[in-house]
């Protein structure tokens, strides 16, 4: 019971935080506004996250582990691959990952793919490249510049996602690769 009323309490932390980035910026969000939308005492929300910034660190980290998971699961044999799994992983977030987009915290995104994305990138060439220390060095920076480059499109497409079909848009930066 007492597992089950806090994750009900954290869904709903999150969730007025979400909804009040759509409202208001980062910055100006309270702790007494996430709990006022939410429904519960700042006790409880105090319980389960120390701040504000708590909460974007928890969600991006459970997306994050959602993202080990699902490419642990589904190892890609190409760059190709690679990129449509990305998109078809992000594709079910679209409405949480424009509401971040919007409120300007999209870099904080790109920030936790850069401490988790080179080991699937090394990983993923391993065999293909040789394992001396400025190989790895390079495929790290290597790993970066994809991960840039594809989550920056993927960015600007949430911005205005009218003139190009996510499909379509999968399938052009595929092509690069």
């Amino acid at each position: 019971m007492h597992n089950r009323m806090y994750q009900q309490n954290k869904e709903r932390i999150v969730t007025s935080f979400f909804y009040l980035l759509t409202e208001k910026n980062y910055q100006q969000i309270t702790i007494v506004d996430i709990v006022n939308n939410a429904g519960i005492s700042r006790r409880t929300f105090y319980r389960i996250f120390p701040d504000k910034q708590s909460i974007l660190d928890n969600y991006l980290d459970e997306w994050m582990k959602n993202w080990i998971n699902y490419v642990s699961n589904n190892r890609p044999t190409s760059q190709q691959k690679m990129v449509k799994q990305l998109f078809k992983f992000w594709e079910p977030f679209i409405p949480e990952l424009t509401i971040l987009v919007n409120a300007n915290l999209a870099s904080l995104i790109l920030e936790k793919y850069n401490e988790i994305f080179p080991k699937y990138f090394i990983d993923f060439h391993n065999g293909t490249q040789d394992n001396e220390e400025l190989a790895l060095v390079k495929l790290r920076y290597l790993s970066y510049f994809d991960i840039g480059a594809i989550w920056n499109v993927f960015i600007n497409w949430i911005k205005d996602p009218y003139k190009i079909s996510l499909e379509d848009l999968t399938s052009l930066i595929q092509q690069q690769f």
